[in-house]
């Protein structure tokens, strides 16, 4: 809940003072759903996370903060469930990170959350996985079947400080001077995204912050590939025809007075759509044949290349 700070509004009859909200930007900002698509993330979570049944994935844990989330809605004080008591179920938490400084963060997170909740003092030793590993492979947990949320939150890791012991594997990129050494990529990114959707249960999410300010080319990859989900249902267009015109776009629109003489740049769209078109194609492999999806976009208006909440929950 969040609080209203009251202050005296003038009245003409005598009346009594009506308190008037005033938001607490300092403090509450980043935790109101409706201003932060991070907190609108996590209460999206609740909606379809089942606790101590579902198996949560946090593929780009960095400082641990949503994965502290998910163990809060993951892991719950229920010493005589049903579900436990005829082991048909084993609910877990893995996160993962390419870097260790990373993984180190998201451990010490996980065990002062969970030491301090009465009961769920071994479920960090029974139930959580920190792996310090790329997310292009997502690991596979004990129960495949109950995997309900698959979580990004792309970019790099926050407060870094070019830490020289903080290594990038040899599948992230690499760039110097500025505390972001290692960032997502959207070869990666997509591979990944790939892996969850066959992963997830139906009612399950996958959830992804994209930032289009810092990684353009990934963002455009990541909305491209959930847009295609959604068309695997749709009778408007097939996500073949939707990446198409994706490609037809790029040509439109790129004149040649705007054209890049960096050769990368030139063909970064036929890159993505070739990404975008090999996930795809597994997601349709290997994937259920009747699989539905409903996508949104959560995007800020108004301002500057905002972070994008792209979220896909799988209906059937």
């Amino acid at each position: 809940p969040i609080e209203a700070t009251a202050t005296a509004a003038s009245s003409s009859q005598g009346e009594e003072p009506v308190p008037q909200y005033a938001f607490p930007f300092a403090t509450r900002y980043k935790f109101h759903p409706a201003l932060s698509n991070v907190a609108l993330a996590h209460s999206l979570w609740a909606s379809v996370l089942r606790p101590n049944v579902d198996t949560a994935i946090d593929a780009t844990c960095g400082n641990g903060h949503d994965s502290v989330a998910i163990a809060k809605l993951l892991f719950v004080n229920e010493e005589t469930t049903k579900h436990e008591q005829q082991r048909c179920c084993y609910s877990q938490l893995l996160c993962l990170d390419v870097q260790q400084k990373a993984c180190e963060n998201t451990r010490m997170m996980l065990q002062e959350t969970l030491s301090s909740e009465a009961g769920l003092e071994d479920y960090y030793r029974t139930r959580v996985q920190v792996l310090h590993a790329s997310h292009e492979v997502l690991p596979r947990p004990t129960n495949t079947s109950s995997v309900g949320l698959v979580v990004y939150n792309l970019g790099w890791l926050p407060n870094n400080n070019n830490n020289i012991n903080n290594k990038c594997n040899d599948n992230t990129t690499t760039t110097t001077g500025d505390g972001k050494e290692c960032v997502t990529t959207m070869e990666t990114t997509i591979a990944s995204l790939a892996d969850a959707v066959l992963l997830l249960r139906v009612g399950g999410m996958l959830s992804v912050v994209t930032y289009p300010k810092t990684g353009p080319d990934e963002d455009t990859a990541v909305q491209l590939f959930v847009t295609c989900l959604a068309l695997l249902s749709s009778n408007i267009q097939t996500w073949q025809e939707e990446i198409a015109s994706f490609l037809d776009k790029k040509k439109r629109y790129q004149q040649p007075e705007n054209r890049s003489t960096d050769n990368d740049n030139d063909d970064i769209g036929s890159k993505i759509a070739g990404h975008v078109t090999l996930a795809m194609e597994r997601v349709v492999q290997q994937g259920h044949n009747d699989q539905t999806w409903r996508v949104s976009n959560h995007e800020k208006l108004g301002m500057d290349r905002a972070p994008i909440l792209l979220t896909a929950t799988r209906i059937k």
